[in-house]
């Protein structure tokens, strides 16, 4: 008796799984018959949403041809995003990468959630799920852009007002023959080479990591009150900035911390010996920009316009003369223009 009611609960466990299995199956199948997913548009390569539909599942596209003397296409209505658009036709304007999922829905369904649809006879209704505008989160974006500029305030503008400050208010420059003679001031507009690294997170905000190298600028003097007494200084630095940045349309700005090194030499006498002192010094300040870029959509790169600025409150030289450091802080200002591209 015992065995007999073993075996008979051991076949009834194996019709109920049979059962089940079927059931699942027969609903899978219903759930593919009636729902087109992302997915398999994703994977799918048709041009536009009625190709991928007569390609995925073409019987939607004759659900209403019983319907005479009406035309499956229009034995079909379609909705996008919950509004009437028209027939089978309106498909062929929507791009499969923007749609979530399309369902079929029966008259029933549609005269019960649309009130308002007319009450003419159609065989069935696709149910279009469009992405919204703003629906997906922006995906990051990394730009790289080399840039070249011309300092607009620069430090050696800097070293040269702080020189005429000590005194040293003539103009030189330099002659082919060594000797230091008053006339046009030295160069205090050098070139900046660099480049930046900017990543725009989801959203509007993002990071920029810029390293610039400004070239040689000089700046002279000769102290008119003192027989012989002449200086000239060539300056060179290298700079890197650190930016928290937003993004609004083509215009981003950018503000963060900057570090700058400076390499100085000088001559302070009324010749250009090859016997200068170098001496080399470190600040730190703050820094921020502004970026126009002009995106060019048949090229993979485009220009971008940037000002940069940054402040250094406080970096000293040592200048043998005064017998102490002079005071070169302040604001520098960059122009320039860059190639960026996207990754």
């Amino acid at each position: 008796m015992y065995r007999f009611g073993f075996r008979r609960v051991i076949r009834l466990v194996c019709i109920f799984m049979v059962l089940v299995a079927c059931a699942t199956e027969a609903g899978a199948q219903n759930r593919a018959a009636s729902l087109l997913t992302r997915r398999e548009l994703r994977d799918n390569t048709a041009p536009t949403l009625y190709d991928a539909i007569a390609q995925l599942r073409p019987d939607w596209l004759l659900l209403g041809a019983g319907m005479a003397p009406r035309s499956s296409a229009e034995g079909v209505v379609v909705f996008v995003n919950g509004k009437h658009v028209g027939a089978l036709d309106a498909l062929r304007a929507i791009e499969p990468g923007q749609v979530l999922a399309v369902r079929v829905r029966t008259p029933d369904y549609v005269r019960r959630t649309n009130p308002r649809f007319p009450r003419e006879e159609f065989g069935a209704a696709l149910f279009v799920d469009l992405q919204r505008p703003g629906s997906e989160r922006p995906r990051g974006r990394l730009t790289v852009s080399p840039e070249v500029g011309f300092s607009v305030l620069s430090l050696a503008g800097i070293a040269r007002a702080a020189l005429s400050d000590e005194g040293y208010v003539g103009d030189l420059k330099t002659s082919s023959g060594g000797t230091v003679l008053h006339g046009d001031a030295e160069t205090t507009n050098p070139v900046v080479l660099g480049g930046s690294v900017h990543y725009r997170m989801r959203g509007a905000w993002g990071g920029a990591l810029g390293v610039y190298h400004t070239l040689e600028g000089q700046a002279a003097g000769a102290d008119p009150t003192r027989y012989l007494e002449a200086v000239s200084s060539r300056v060179t630095s290298t700079e890197a900035t650190l930016l928290l940045t937003r993004q609004a349309a083509a215009l981003r700005v950018g503000a963060g911390p900057a570090v700058r090194m400076v390499d100085w030499s000088w001559a302070d006498a009324y010749c250009e010996c090859d016997d200068r002192e170098t001496s080399g010094s470190t600040a730190v300040g703050v820094a921020g920009e502004v970026v126009a870029s002009l995106p060019v959509s048949s090229l993979p790169v485009f220009p971008q316009f940037k000002v940069l600025a940054r402040y250094y409150p406080s970096q000293q030289s040592e200048f043998s003369k005064l017998g102490e450091p002079l005071e070169v802080g302040g604001l520098v200002l960059t122009m320039g223009v860059g190639i960026a591209t996207h990754f």
